[in-house]
């Protein structure tokens, strides 16, 4: 999985064809989102051809104009469509938010605590947004990136701490800022409300001589001194790890950055720099 040469990826965009009125009334508006061949979505699915596809995940809530959808269930994430309700009257500007705020149209959160899936992302880690005035044409954003690293070895690993050396923002609410038209715009992306510089991932996972991967989800942003990280085995023992961006200060969204691999060593230290980067694929949703 790990290229030869750093990409230049660009910003994932997530294509939204709506047909449908501008007002929402007290009755539920079902939003159908078609998913382009997959079945799932928020989770990552196998790299192919230097790409993840970004997939739907049963639990997934969207919030629109502050108004929570309802979740999806077990059955409605199993098919290649994904249906959204709401209930109440909105109105335009439409602003979207994946892993929004309830009762925000501009906030979203990035989870402090993980779940462990090896491999792969929790759902509702990967806060995305997208504003319009009408629901002819809806681009949705990432506003997360993703750091990738892993370990072989024989312990079993029950908890990651990844902090930011630089002491920047990695959980808690983010705010973005509105144009004049009241549609977010995201000139301004900022920590609000309190927040932390310590991310966990938390659970279990056993290694092995194949290597095991961890992803860990961040706000795209500025990182001045990379990230330092604790991989904690279930008998107490840690490993220290440097995380080291190299001259990927700015984490770009929609972009996963891989530290590579290393052996986890009880009470060792290592260091590990970004050998490649691979960018998130695009899906096509649809109204009906």
């Amino acid at each position: 999985m790990i290229g030869k040469t750093i990409k230049v990826i660009p910003v994932l965009a997530i294509f939204f064809l709506a047909s449908c009125q501008k007002t929402v009334n007290d009755d539920a508006l079902t939003v159908r989102l078609s998913i382009q061949d997959q079945s799932v979505k928020t989770s990552l699915g196998g790299l192919s051809g230097g790409q993840y596809p970004v997939l739907w995940s049963e639990g997934d809530v969207v919030v629109l104009n502050g108004v929570s959808s309802s979740a999806l269930s077990s059955d409605e994430a199993s098919s290649a469509t994904a249906t959204f309700r709401f209930k109440g009257s909105i109105t335009a500007p439409y602003n979207f938010l994946y892993c929004g705020v309830s009762g925000k149209d501009n906030e979203v959160s990035f989870s402090g605590v993980q779940t462990l899936a090896v491999g792969n992302i929790p759902s509702c880690s990967l806060p995305m947004y997208a504003a319009s005035l009408n629901l002819n044409s809806i681009t949705m954003n990432h506003l997360g990136a993703v750091l990738k690293f892993a370990f072989t070895g024989t312990e079993t690993i029950s908890q990651i701490k990844i902090s930011s050396l630089g002491g920047e923002s990695l959980a808690g609410n983010f705010s973005m800022s509105k144009n004049a038209s009241g549609l977010l715009d995201v000139a301004t992306f900022a920590p609000s409300g309190s927040n932390t510089s310590t991310v966990m991932l938390d659970g279990n996972a056993v290694l092995s001589d194949t290597a095991t991967e961890f992803l860990v989800v961040v706000p795209a942003g500025t990182y001045s001194s990379g990230f330092y990280g604790q991989i904690i085995a279930s008998d107490g023992k840690i490993m220290e790890v440097y995380f080291n961006t190299k001259d990927h200060k700015t984490l770009s969204r929609a972009v996963l950055y891989n530290f590579g691999q290393s052996v986890f060593v009880p009470t060792g230290k290592v260091a590990l720099a970004v050998s490649s980067t691979e960018n998130f694929t695009k899906d096509t949703v649809s109204y009906e």
